[in-house]
């Protein structure tokens, strides 16, 4: 077990309706759960986020879950730590704007974690999943509390659960927030930081768009012979002509590209030329 988390429900001794402690326990489990394979599948990563039963204390009901990821389980209770704290002051989202808000914020984070990814975090399932959230939450009495806990490493964390959040917002209404735009075209790129070594991201600057962004090499027969020195290091002098797919949320009127992806280096000239092409 790579890493694993756990959620503590303390609750009244002699409360009516304990079936509704079990009720919770199993909706807390769940948005768990859908949130570290939404996680997985922002970050386009080839594995399956599932959680193993390995504990329940007695007097409070406590459930240890280990995570099976593929080694990233640790990356995915990290960030699902992440966004109990960002819960922890909100106690009604009644606007696709305010939910809006709170997923950019988890999709910053995820950035500065990984460094080289473009997340993005499907509206809609993460709706569903703070709704998940909200309903364990009504099922609690006054003054019962759930706290989330990570350990990986010898490390251990915990963050106590708002349980006054609730969500007043419809899955179905954050489709109409925004939508995922993706486009294939002909682009003129200037190599702000090529990747000599590796898969990493490529930061380019757009000459149509003016737009910078990280794109991954998709073209990998070039890249080969770039990284093998048989293509002549790229500077400022030059430009990349390259077919591009891009994924950009597109929300009112602001839009972010999500992931690019060179997918063929057409040929590289010198800045000179793009500029009378362009003009």
């Amino acid at each position: 077990m790579d890493s694993f988390i756990s959620i503590k429900i303390d609750y009244k001794h002699n409360r009516k309706n304990p079936e509704d402690i079990f009720k919770a326990m199993s909706l807390y489990i769940s948005a768990q759960k859908r949130y570290g394979n939404l996680l997985a599948k922002s970050l386009e990563l080839n594995v399956n986020y599932e959680l193993t039963l390995s504990d329940v204390e007695r007097g409070s009901i406590k459930s240890v879950l280990g995570s099976i990821a593929g080694g990233v389980g640790s990356f995915i209770n990290k960030q699902s730590i992440n966004l109990v704290a960002d819960l922890i002051d909100i106690e009604s989202l009644d606007s696709p704007d305010k939910i809006e808000s709170l997923i950019v914020s988890q999709e910053n984070k995820i950035k500065e974690d990984t460094h080289v990814i473009s997340p993005h975090l499907d509206r809609v399932i993460f709706t569903e999943i703070i709704s998940e959230i909200s309903a364990a939450n009504d099922l609690l009495e006054n003054d019962e509390t759930v706290e989330i806990g990570h350990a990986s490493n010898n490390q251990y964390e915990s963050q106590y659960l708002n349980t006054r959040m609730r969500v007043h917002v419809s899955p179905e209404q954050m489709i109409s927030s925004g939508e995922n735009i993706i486009s294939t075209n002909k682009d003129y790129l200037d190599v702000i930081k090529p990747v000599n070594f590796g898969d990493l991201q490529w930061l380019v600057r757009s000459r149509t768009t003016g737009k910078q962004y990280l794109a991954f090499m998709g073209d990998k027969r070039w890249l080969r012979k770039y990284q093998d020195g048989l293509i002549p290091a790229i500077t400022a002098k030059y430009c990349m002509i390259a077919l591009v797919k891009l994924n950009v949320y597109k929300a009112r009127k602001k839009s972010d590209i999500k992931r690019a992806e060179i997918l063929e280096v057409i040929k590289i000239v010198s800045s000179d030329e793009v500029q009378d092409e362009l003009f």
